[in-house]
């Protein structure tokens, strides 16, 4: 028997994450792609000067756009850690007291918030249709352009100056798209750098002229656009990796005269809060004591209270993007039910365990560790949601443990889903130590590890007192523990995937990180309710099922930091 029943407070959030199944891309990566790190900072929370100038200022939603010198080509480096200008650029916006969101659909560099639209290689037409999706869902209220120095190359290629001479008008369609999906959107201009083949200079300076004519005119309209003039003898034959991309200082170069068309456009009073989008800017932001509001009343409670803090369960039973609020009472019997397992309480829980973007009900042999999924057949429209019968998905006998004879124990494996992917098997002993399998349509696969399958070392807690919730927004789940009494939260922040000898895992054990407990641990929920993309705090009552939410703001408006916020030192400007 599983309760639907809607919130008190308005539809809850966008997903949920419950115990111990958990997703390919919330918890484990194979590999480490270019818009995940394997390393965590942590910095000095305090409150400064600088971190109340912030909440003066707007955040800034930036997207830096080009080819290949915005994605920080350097011959010199290892792609996936090129920094390029971005970084310095971040790093003396932060230094000035704004919120930063870096966007975009490529990542490179060292850093945490890296994220641009560099596509190496492209033209203008090229990047205005790549841009065109983050563009849309994005929207960011910054954009700084560095792009044409491909169209410049293929008009020397083909001798045609002419090509060069109407770069103006493939650049204007570009600006204008910009400003069609992100009306109120800063931009400023870059002209292209020199290179070091002079045969390039001819169309590179036609190009830039015809950008100095572009940029005057649409401010003449009312565009926000300011004009950064990087065609300048202050770029030196030092300064350069190869002909055309550039070394670290001379990407510091390029960022600090982007940050002189930023103070211009600063002082015009351009720079407006983003867009609301839904999608936040705070991904990465770690949680903190004073980072949480409420409590909210968000759960009008049920026919019945959760005395073992077993019964309750949170997720997206009808595809909507919204959790929906399950109940499972401990015998089955007595409520209106969805569905009838005719298993107790604590063998049941929820997961999206084939990747359709419904919720599956899954129940666990505590013998053998093997589960059965009752597919979640529901189809729009449908008055309640219905489940197949029951399909064994696990039966590798992978977590066998004793039956408790105590009720007040969880079984040793829960079950979680990040949605909208499969969920992973995940199997902790009654001390803590956890195994995890991946979940794929051929099967479960063994995680790579020193030790075999393991994610994570026990850590003096037991089983029951364990959850799994992404506390920082940054796609990646984290490992807590609750104690049983106080409701206290200790955390260990999931790195990725850097194995060790005891695990396939790095994690960093935070302590002072959450708000202190409000409830008994058993009854204490990690789902997912706002749209910051953190796990908020969800608090049961035992006897009520009502529930209250203590929403996890975090400890930062914009992206995460990489460690103190530091003046960076960008080289001055000349004269």
């Amino acid at each position: 028997m599983l309760n639907h029943r809607p919130s008190g407070h308005s539809r809850m959030g966008v997903h949920i994450v419950l115990l111990l199944l958990l997703t390919v891309q919330s918890l484990f990566v194979t590999s480490v792609p270019a818009d995940l790190h394997t390393h965590c900072y942590f910095h000095d929370r305090g409150i400064t000067d600088k971190s109340r100038r912030v909440d003066e200022k707007p955040l800034l939603r930036l997207m830096p756009l080009g080819a290949s010198i915005t994605q920080g080509w350097d011959i010199g480096t290892v792609e996936s850690l090129q920094n390029g200008y971005c970084k310095p650029l971040r790093q003396e916006l932060r230094h000035r007291g704004y919120a930063v969101n870096m966007v975009g659909s490529r990542a490179h560099g060292d850093f945490s918030d890296r994220q641009h639209e560099g596509w190496s290689g492209l033209k203008i037409d090229d990047v205005a249709l790549k841009m065109l999706p983050v563009m849309t869902s994005q929207k960011p209220n910054l954009v700084l352009i560095l792009l044409g120095s491909n169209d410049c190359f293929q008009g020397r290629r083909e001798n045609n100056m002419d090509y060069a001479r109407t770069m103006k008008d493939r650049m204007r369609t570009l600006i204008e798209r910009v400003y069609s999906t992100s009306s109120d959107v800063t931009i400023i201009l870059a002209t292209i750098p020199p290179t070091t083949d002079a045969g390039n200079e001819p169309y590179i300076q036609t190009a830039n002229a015809e950008y100095k004519e572009l940029a005057s005119e649409l401010q003449g309209r009312g565009r926000k656009i300011e004009l950064v003039d990087m065609y300048t003898t202050w770029l030196k034959p030092e300064d350069y990796s190869d002909s055309i991309h550039f070394k670290p200082q001379g990407y510091a170069k390029l960022a600090a005269l982007f940050v002189d068309g930023f103070s211009r456009a600063e002082k015009k009073g351009w720079l407006t809060a983003p867009i609301d989008t839904g999608i936040g800017d705070s991904a990465g932001c770690y949680p903190s004591p004073n980072g949480f509001h409420g409590p909210v009343r968000t759960q009008l409670g049920s026919d019945g209270g959760d005395l073992r803090g077993d019964g309750v369960r949170y997720c997206d039973i009808f595809g909507r993007g919204n959790d929906d609020y399950l109940w499972s009472p401990p015998y089955w019997n007595g409520h209106p039910h969805v569905l009838d397992t005719q298993l107790d309480s604590k063998f049941v829980d929820v997961g999206e365990w084939d990747g359709d973007g419904l919720c599956d009900i899954l129940t666990v042999d505590r013998a053998t560790g093997n589960v059965d999924m009752w597919r979640n057949t529901y189809k729009k429209g449908d008055a309640s949601p219905t489940f197949g019968a029951p399909v064994r998905v696990v039966d590798r006998n992978l977590c066998p443990q004793t039956i408790p004879p105590s009720n007040q124990n969880d079984p040793a494996h829960y079950l979680t889903s990040d949605l909208p992917n499969f969920v992973w098997y995940i199997c902790m002993s009654p001390k803590g130590l956890s195994l995890g399998w991946l979940n794929r349509p051929s099967g479960l696969e063994t995680l790579p590890s020193t030790n075999r399958a393991q994610i994570k070392i026990a850590e003096g807690f037991s089983c029951s007192e364990h959850r799994w919730a992404d506390v920082n927004g940054d796609g990646l789940v984290d490992f807590l523990a609750v104690e049983a009494e106080s409701g206290n939260v200790i955390l260990w922040i999931n790195c990725g995937m850097v194995p060790s000898l005891t695990s396939g895992m790095l994690w960093e054990k935070r302590l002072g990180f959450w708000t202190p407990g409000k409830g008994k641990g058993a009854n204490v929920h990690f789902p997912k309710l706002s749209r910051s993309g953190r796990a908020d705090m969800h608090v049961v009552d035992e006897k009520t099922a009502q529930a209250d939410t203590w929403f996890n703001d975090g400890e930062c408006r914009g992206a995460r930091d990489d460690g103190e916020v530091k003046d960076p030192g960008l080289p001055k400007i000349p004269a």
